[in-house]
């Protein structure tokens, strides 16, 4: 009769595994000081300043909170994140949470395979467009906790004013206003984000700005450096450009140096990133400004699902990530350290929910539908 109870018991207990809901199991996974918590963090290109700096939080966070953090590089290859991640899950070692970025449109695939083998995930930076139709997280897919994206638009919006108002206050430059732009890559959604918000800003300005050309440069500050070299030759009177990132804008700098003239008194040039380098830039008057310190956003997803793991963040969220510029605060802690990415001196768990209780994280704002990201204003949640 024993033997009978015990294997009714049994059954019991698996058909009670199996049915669990993902914020259950999260809730009855074993505590981190019994259990420590593995993560992979797909990044992409590692000899770009933007993917060295998230790797370099991200290493410091996992550090910190005692994660197991696995790294796996991309290289621009789009094959690359569903086979290795493919591998990976048909071992034994399989990890708690994938961190990951939707580049090159391979998030479906890197979703619809998590779900399949019952790992919880997470979308950071670059996210998936309304065209998409891929929901929220929790929608279609039950292990998608989270994702944190970037106002790319809005920022964009933000810093296309202050390129122009720039350009307009100054007497010697003729109107309309002669611009370029050098756009990222059209498989890239920030890309076409701040593409977006620079071209609804230009309508606030019909008359008062040409924009000549959008040239592509797929992230590359080579393909920058020939198109304002090539834009120089047929638009002489160039006197702004708008990069789609800091790379670009610090190449555009150094093309514009080429030709004679001197940025940031004969051409004024914009960035996104607000990398250190770029920092320097704007400091020394070479670039106007720059948004970014999404370079974060790898760094604090790991803190937003560790904070999962300890029964914080069960309800599927998505969220947004302010992004300052140059000349605004953050007013978070170890913000110096931040903005010169200096990660070493950065004590990581007094951002985390489970080591210092806060209610809300310092660095976002929620809310519940994509089209809602879109339209709100950027601020910090203090």
């Amino acid at each position: 009769m024993s033997q009978i109870i015990q294997t009714i018991v049994l059954i019991l207990s698996i058909s009670l595994v199996v049915t669990l809901s993902p914020a259950t199991r999260a809730e009855n996974l074993p505590a981190t000081d019994a259990r420590k918590l593995h993560f992979v963090l797909l990044i992409n290109d590692e000899k770009a300043p933007f993917w060295q700096l998230t790797r370099q939080a991200a290493d410091k966070a996992a550090q910190d909170l005692g994660i197991k953090l696995e790294v796996i590089l991309l290289g621009n290859n789009p094959l690359r994140p569903v086979r290795t991640l493919n591998t990976l899950l048909s071992t034994d070692y399989k990890p708690d949470a994938v961190l990951f970025s939707n580049l090159k449109h391979t998030g479906q695939h890197i979703l619809n395979l998590l779900e399949q083998h019952q790992i919880y995930s997470m979308v950071f930076d670059n996210g998936f467009s309304i065209d998409d139709q891929m929901g929220s997280p929790g929608d279609h897919y039950k292990f998608w906790q989270a994702q944190l994206l970037s106002g790319n638009e809005l920022a964009s919006r933000r810093i296309t004013r202050e390129l122009i108002e720039k350009g307009l206050s100054n007497p010697d430059f003729e109107k309309p206003l002669s611009m370029i732009a050098l756009e990222g890559a059209p498989a890239s959604d920030a890309s076409n984000e701040r593409l977006a918000g620079l071209k609804k800003t230009l309508r606030e300005y019909a008359g008062m700005v040409q924009l000549h050309h959008v040239f592509p440069t797929n992230w590359e500050p080579d393909n920058a450096r020939d198109a304002v070299l090539s834009a120089s030759r047929r638009y002489p009177g160039i006197n702004l450009i708008w990069s789609a990132n800091d790379d670009m804008a610090i190449s555009a700098a150094r093309a514009i140096a080429e030709t004679g003239k001197i940025p940031g008194e004969d051409v004024f040039i914009t960035g996104f990133d607000l990398t250190p380098e770029a920092d320097k830039y704007i400091t020394s008057g070479r670039l106007l400004n720059s948004y970014g310190g999404h370079y974060m956003s790898a760094a604090w997803s790991i803190i937003y699902m560790y904070d999962f793991f300890q029964g914080f963040n069960q309800q599927p969220t998505s969220m947004q990530l302010s992004m300052i510029s140059h000349q605004h605060e953050w007013k978070i802690p170890f913000e110096k350290e931040i903005r010169s990415g200096q990660f070493d001196s950065i004590d990581f768990t007094q951002f985390s929910k489970a080591h210092r209780q806060h209610k809300k994280y310092p660095f976002l704002m929620i809310a519940r539908h994509r089209q809602d990201l879109q339209t709100l204003h950027i601020q910090t949640d203090n």
